[in-house]
């Protein structure tokens, strides 16, 4: 259903998302930018049931972790502005799980190389670590200012 009641038939995305008049939401299928709501964008979302969708734009130079949790990863392959990135969705890696990449990692986790092992961690922002869990510390990371990751221990 629409955001209106109004069930649309999405034979295809870019008929379903004219037929509905409105801009595509957050998660939403999109064909390209034009057809998601101001502040979002059209990317690919490797793993899941659609794509491409419509992902929140996001500062890089400012945050790391968006609004909603999600972290906030640079667009690679794109003519966008080197500091704009985009609430990364998630991908199905799980936290603790290895990983090789940022987009393997779920939801508001990043792909961290420890030097012990190569797996998704909790991101999170150094100045406050509040997205750690108990008994975890936010660990900076290298050249990221205030981003991190939640590591166990002191």
């Amino acid at each position: 259903m629409s955001r209106t009641g109004i069930r649309c038939a999405p034979l295809f995305a870019s008929l379903a998302l004219l037929a509905c008049g409105e801009p595509a939401l957050v998660g939403e299928e999109c064909v390209d930018s034009a057809d998601c709501d101001e502040g979002l964008s059209c990317f690919e979302h490797e793993g899941a049931e659609v794509s491409p969708v419509c992902m929140a734009d996001c500062d890089l130079s400012a945050t790391r972790r968006c609004d909603e949790g999600q972290v906030c990863t640079r667009a690679t392959g794109t003519d966008r502005p080197e500091d704009l990135g985009v609430c990364y969705l998630g991908g199905t890696t799980a936290v603790g799980e290895a990983c090789t990449g940022n987009l393997e990692c779920e939801a508001g986790a990043i792909c961290v190389d420890t030097g012990d092992v190569q797996a998704c961690f909790v991101a999170c922002d150094t100045e406050d670590g509040a997205a750690c869990a108990e008994g975890e510390t936010c660990a900076p990371l290298e050249d990221m200012g205030t981003n991190g990751f939640c590591q166990s221990g002191a």
